[in-house]
């Protein structure tokens, strides 16, 4: 009997890999739910605080577009710059104070359009200190072409004060921070402060490495008739500079020619 229960006896049975699989997945889940449970929590609300804000800065940027038209709307519709009377000009600058005033409690585009709006008002008013300060005070707010609409006014007020090394060191830092288009708008801006403080050799330089960066450029011709512009002015026997090799440095000159006879 001994023997046949032996034969009857069942070997141990090894749990399969799915089996193990899943209570290893269950012990894991049972053990750490509360973790997992916390960080879903966490996640929907971080998405819940961000949509929040960003309701929030979108509604204050129609708050201060909205501020920004409504000013604008009191401006006078027949002011002539150069021919405003007084009531005209109080007008105006009232508008362009209570944009400034307006701007101070916000942020983002809005608040860069209503100083600039603001800076234009200076402008025309003939307070170039106002207009300075409004213009100051968007840069910190824009972004692409609203951030080189305020520093390229910042430049050009600079070189109507005839502060032109302020208005080539905006330029330069405009062709390093800006794409495209406004990079390329900075780079011909440059050469052309250079020609009005009669370092032609340096605006050359200039419209020459513009050639070579952005042969394609849609203001290409306009480079290409300054060029012409300084070439043109050069004084009798003094050649141009010779443009960059692709190395940076200066293309060699010519051999001179040797008109006299060798002799026999």
């Amino acid at each position: 009997m001994s023997d046949t229960r032996s034969d009857l006896s069942l070997p141990k049975q090894e749990a399969g890999l799915l089996f193990r699989a899943e209570m290893a997945t269950t012990s894991f889940f049972l053990g750490y739910w509360k973790h997992l449970a916390t960080v879903i929590v966490l996640g929907l609300l971080g998405i819940l605080i961000y949509g929040q804000y960003d309701a929030n800065w979108r509604r204050h940027q129609r708050a201060m577009t909205a501020q920004t038209s409504e000013e604008w709307a009191k401006l006078p519709a027949q002011a002539i710059p150069g021919q405003l009377t007084d009531d005209q000009k109080t007008t105006m600058q009232s508008v362009a104070d209570a944009l400034v005033k307006d701007a101070a409690g916000f942020s983002g585009p809005a608040a860069a359009e209503a100083h600039l709006k603001a800076a234009e008002l200076y402008r025309i008013l003939g307070k170039p200190d106002q207009q300075k300060a409004a213009l100051e005070g968007a840069v910190p707010h824009a972004k692409g072409p609203l951030y080189y609409a305020a520093r390229s006014s910042l430049a050009n007020l600079a070189t109507e004060q005839g502060d032109n090394e302020t208005a080539v060191k905006i330029y330069k830092d405009l062709m390093d921070e800006m794409d495209g288009y406004l990079a390329q708008q900075a780079a011909l801006n440059l050469g052309m402060t250079y020609e009005a403080m009669d370092r032609d050799a340096d605006a050359r330089s200039v419209y020459v490495q513009f050639q070579g960066k952005w042969p394609n450029s849609p203001i290409a011709q306009q480079i290409q008739a300054r060029i012409a512009h300084l070439d043109a002015t050069q004084p009798e026997g003094v050649a141009a500079p010779e443009a960059p090799t692709d190395h940076g440095a200066p293309a060699p000159a010519p051999a001179p020619a040797d008109d006299a006879k060798a002799p026999e």
